[in-house]
């Protein structure tokens, strides 16, 4: 029979809490101390969100014998953003960090992957090893910042005029950090109706206007994005297993791209939850949003969410807030054929804290 750990007494956690972040106390150091191995107390140190930023790689790598793929689960164990490859490689002493975390995703282990100017890795997931957590931070924010979405480039209802007006914004506010919820790229479209809609049908072309458009905002803008239900279409049937959003985050360092969700660190307080949503609109477009974010497990500030082409605010005491963040399509066919009008616009976030959230709803006269 297994016997049951020894549990923690306060007087070892107020000791933890003072030396495991204490880069002079080695792996060796701190399992005499405790008289437990570096697993237990690394575990319990992971549960007081306590790291060991400062402990010696070159140690690590001489005395810790476990496997490579354990080294680099408890590194992304221990970090509360992602973690670089580089960073992986100096601390474990490996060269082959992609191979190492497609094995651990082999296990089981959510592992997402961050494109930026360099990967970024980050263990999404991990009630395996403890529930307070269920999605973790992937980047940081901070306000005043724009929030928008759906700006189909490539269809030709897609108005560079209206973005034309966001960038002026930008320059205004002097904000730093824009965040596209979804569907930047026409692609084929979804639905047979929109290949109507199409200007760019080159998937390649469209890449490349919409890195051209970016690049017409300050160049300290940093672009934060996830994929839409039509980079998925892409990606699932069009062009299969090409990431197109992949290819433009790779075509600038300034685009940060999460994949299908992202949980952002907002200013140093807050979070925010950028989603996009699939199928047609309801009867009330507000419900959709409302019913989501009352399911989710752990509950942002802020919820972003892209797809319905709506531009709306919509507050939940005390503080939270549910957005759509408009659009950047005059018209989409399939909408219309539904009974449903696009909102151009966006949302400026000036400033957010617990007693006050000044937010600008942006509805540009020139389409």
């Amino acid at each position: 029979m297994r016997a049951e750990p020894r549990p923690w007494t306060r007087e070892e956690v107020e000791k933890l809490k003072r030396l495991y972040p204490n880069p002079n106390f080695s792996i060796k150091d701190l399992e005499k101390e405790f008289g437990r191995s570096f697993r237990a107390i690394q575990a319990k140190a992971l549960r007081l969100g306590l790291t060991r930023n400062g402990f010696n790689p070159e140690y690590v790598r001489k005395n810790d014998d476990r496997p490579v793929e354990e080294k680099v689960l408890d590194i992304l164990k221990a970090s509360k953003l992602p973690v670089s490859a580089e960073e992986i490689e100096e601390k474990v002493g490996v060269s082959n960090v992609e191979e190492v975390v497609n094995a651990l995703r082999g296990k089981g282990y959510d592992i997402k992957e961050i494109h930026a100017k360099k990967p970024l890795y980050v263990l999404v997931r991990f009630a395996d090893w403890s529930q307070e957590q269920y999605f973790r931070i992937l980047g940081k924010i901070r306000t005043p910042c724009l929030l928008t979405a759906d700006w189909h480039v490539g269809s030709r209802h897609f108005s560079e005029l209206a973005l034309k007006e966001m960038i002026k914004d930008v320059e205004e506010y002097n904000i730093k950090d824009v965040l596209i919820a979804g569907d930047l790229l026409q692609g084929l479209g979804v639905h047979r109706v929109e290949l109507l809609d199409l200007s760019i049908p080159n998937i390649t072309e469209q890449v490349n206007y919409a890195a051209k458009l970016l690049k017409q905002f300050p160049k300290d803008v940093r672009f934060h994005i996830i994929i839409g239900n039509h980079e998925e279409k892409l990606k699932g049937k069009h062009a299969v297993g090409y990431d197109a959003l992949q290819s433009l985050s790779e075509k600038l360092d300034n685009v940060i791209y999460y994949g299908s969700v992202a949980k952002l660190q907002l200013d140093t307080d807050f979070t925010l939850l950028m989603v996009h949503f699939s199928g047609s609109p309801s009867y009330a477009v507000s419900y959709k949003i409302q019913r989501f974010y009352e399911q989710l497990i752990e509950r942002p500030d802020i919820l972003v969410a892209g797809h319905f082409h709506q531009l709306m605010v919509l507050p939940k005491p005390p503080r939270q807030l549910l957005i759509y963040p408009g659009t950047l399509q005059r018209e989409n066919r399939y909408f219309l054929s539904k009974g449903w009008v696009a909102q151009v616009g966006w949302i400026i976030l000036e400033t957010y804290t617990p007693i006050q959230q000044n937010i600008i709803i942006r509805t540009p006269e020139v389409y």
